[in-house]
Formats: structure tokens, C-alpha cells, sequence
């Protein structure tokens, strides 16, 4: 069954391919009329596949993991697995006339798609990273914004806890002891928001004013 293949093969991969055969390494991991995927049990596992497009087609193709195989070269492995199939599973070669490695443009497309998919996945990982250093400095922030109103009170009236928490949760966190020029810049900023002209409300100025004088009255 094997002799019309027999010519794709050097004699020197046919002679070792045997010699794999009647050691007993290969084994087949999944056989079916269309596709056949081996393993051949050596110092480092090989793995083989054969596979036709149809029953009734003519040729088909084997792609093997050794470096043979990944320079498109019909390998001792591949034909240690075809007398391991003609022996367990010859339906597959029935028809079976013609074999070769898989096409050059295809391989090139398999390795392009694992290029791909690795540098998905490096990607990936640096996005989850930049999430999580993000994470950890609002973490910081807010512990920071913890610590300033707890440092602030009791001994703070309510109304200077309540402007720290107002500037913290605007973006301007501030630790006692209290800078007036800290408050004063953070107003400026946040005026360039809050104003009815630049799209804010006349109630979110007067908040904005009004916590700022609190500060600003209380450091002085």
C-alpha cells in the first residue's frame, strides 16, 4: 500500500522510519479516514499529522514538528507513522497515491497567526498591567484622602473636613497643615470647569468658592 508513496521519501527516512516502527514508539492519537495525528515517543515527542481534503482524494499532507519537518521535509517520523497506519488504521491511505509537505504559503500563515497571537497576548498582559498600576495609585490617592480628613478632624469644625473632602473629590487632595496657595490654585483650576462660561453652573461655583473660603479662612 505504501510502495506509490514510497518515492517521496529518501531512502535514508524510509531505513530510520522503519526502524522507529519496530521500536514501538509511535503511537496514533487520533485516526479517522480524512486525518491521522501521531506521536512518536522519543528523547523529545514528536508530533505527526497527516490529513487529505476529502475520502476519495488522491493526495494528501504531512506536517511533522521536527526541524526536518519544519523545513517542508517528508521526515523518518512521517513514515514511521504511515507503516504505523497501514498496520492499525489503512483506511486513511485507501486512494492515498501522492504525499507532500504542507504548502510554503500555508506555513508561512501558521507562523504569522502565532506571531500574532503571541504579541495578542503580550499586549494583553501589558494592558492588565497598566490597569492594575492604575488601580493601586488611585488606591494610594484615596488612602492619602483618608488620612487628610483624619488628621483634619476632630479637632477641625465639620465645615473644614467637609471643603477637604469636596477638594479631594475633585481631584485636589490637600494634607494639614493647610497652604493657602494650594487652595487658591486648586480654585483657579477648577473655576476653568465649574464657570457658567466655561460650560459649568452658578451653584457648582458658589460650592467651589465657598469650600475654598472655609480653607483658606481656617489656615489663616
Amino acid at each position: 500500500m505504501l510502495e506509490q508513496l514510497a518515492s517521496a521519501f529518501t531512502p535514508e527516512a524510509r531505513k530510520h522510519g522503519s526502524d522507529l516502527s519496530e521500536q514501538g514508539v509511535v503511537a496514533l492519537a487520533q485516526a479517522s479516514d480524512t486525518a491521522v495525528q501521531a506521536y512518536v515517543r522519543v528523547s523529545t515527542p514528536i508530533r505527526v499529522a497527516l490529513s487529505s481534503e476529502a475520502i476519495s482524494s488522491v493526495s494528501f499532507v504531512a506536517r511533522c514538528s521536527c526541524p526536518a519537518g519544519r523545513k517542508r521535509r517528508l521526515c523518518k517520523h512521517v513514515w514511521a507513522t504511515l507503516l504505523q497506519v497501514e498496520k492499525n488504521h489503512p483506511d486513511f491511505l485507501d486512494s492515498k497515491r501522492v504525499v507532500g509537505p504542507p504548502a510554503e504559503a500555508t506555513a508561512g500563515a501558521g507562523e504569522d497567526s502565532f506571531k500574532q497571537k503571541q504579541a495578542d497576548n503580550r499586549k494583553a498582559h501589558y494592558q492588565k498591567q497598566k490597569a492594575r498600576a492604575k488601580e493601586q495609585k488611585q488606591d494610594k490617592r484615596n488612602l492619602e484622602s483618608g488620612r487628610s480628613l483624619k488628621r483634619a478632624g476632630p479637632q477641625a469644625p465639620e465645615a473644614v473636613v467637609a471643603a477637604l473632602a469636596y477638594f479631594s473629590e475633585n481631584g485636589f487632595p490637600m494634607l494639614p497643615p493647610i497652604d493657602v496657595e494650594a487652595v487658591k490654585n486648586a480654585r483657579k483650576l477648577l473655576s476653568r470647569v465649574f464657570h457658567p462660561d466655561k460650560g459649568g453652573s452658578h451653584a457648582e461655583m458658589l460650592a467651589l468658592n465657598e469650600n475654598a473660603e472655609t480653607l483658606i479662612e481656617y489656615a489663616l
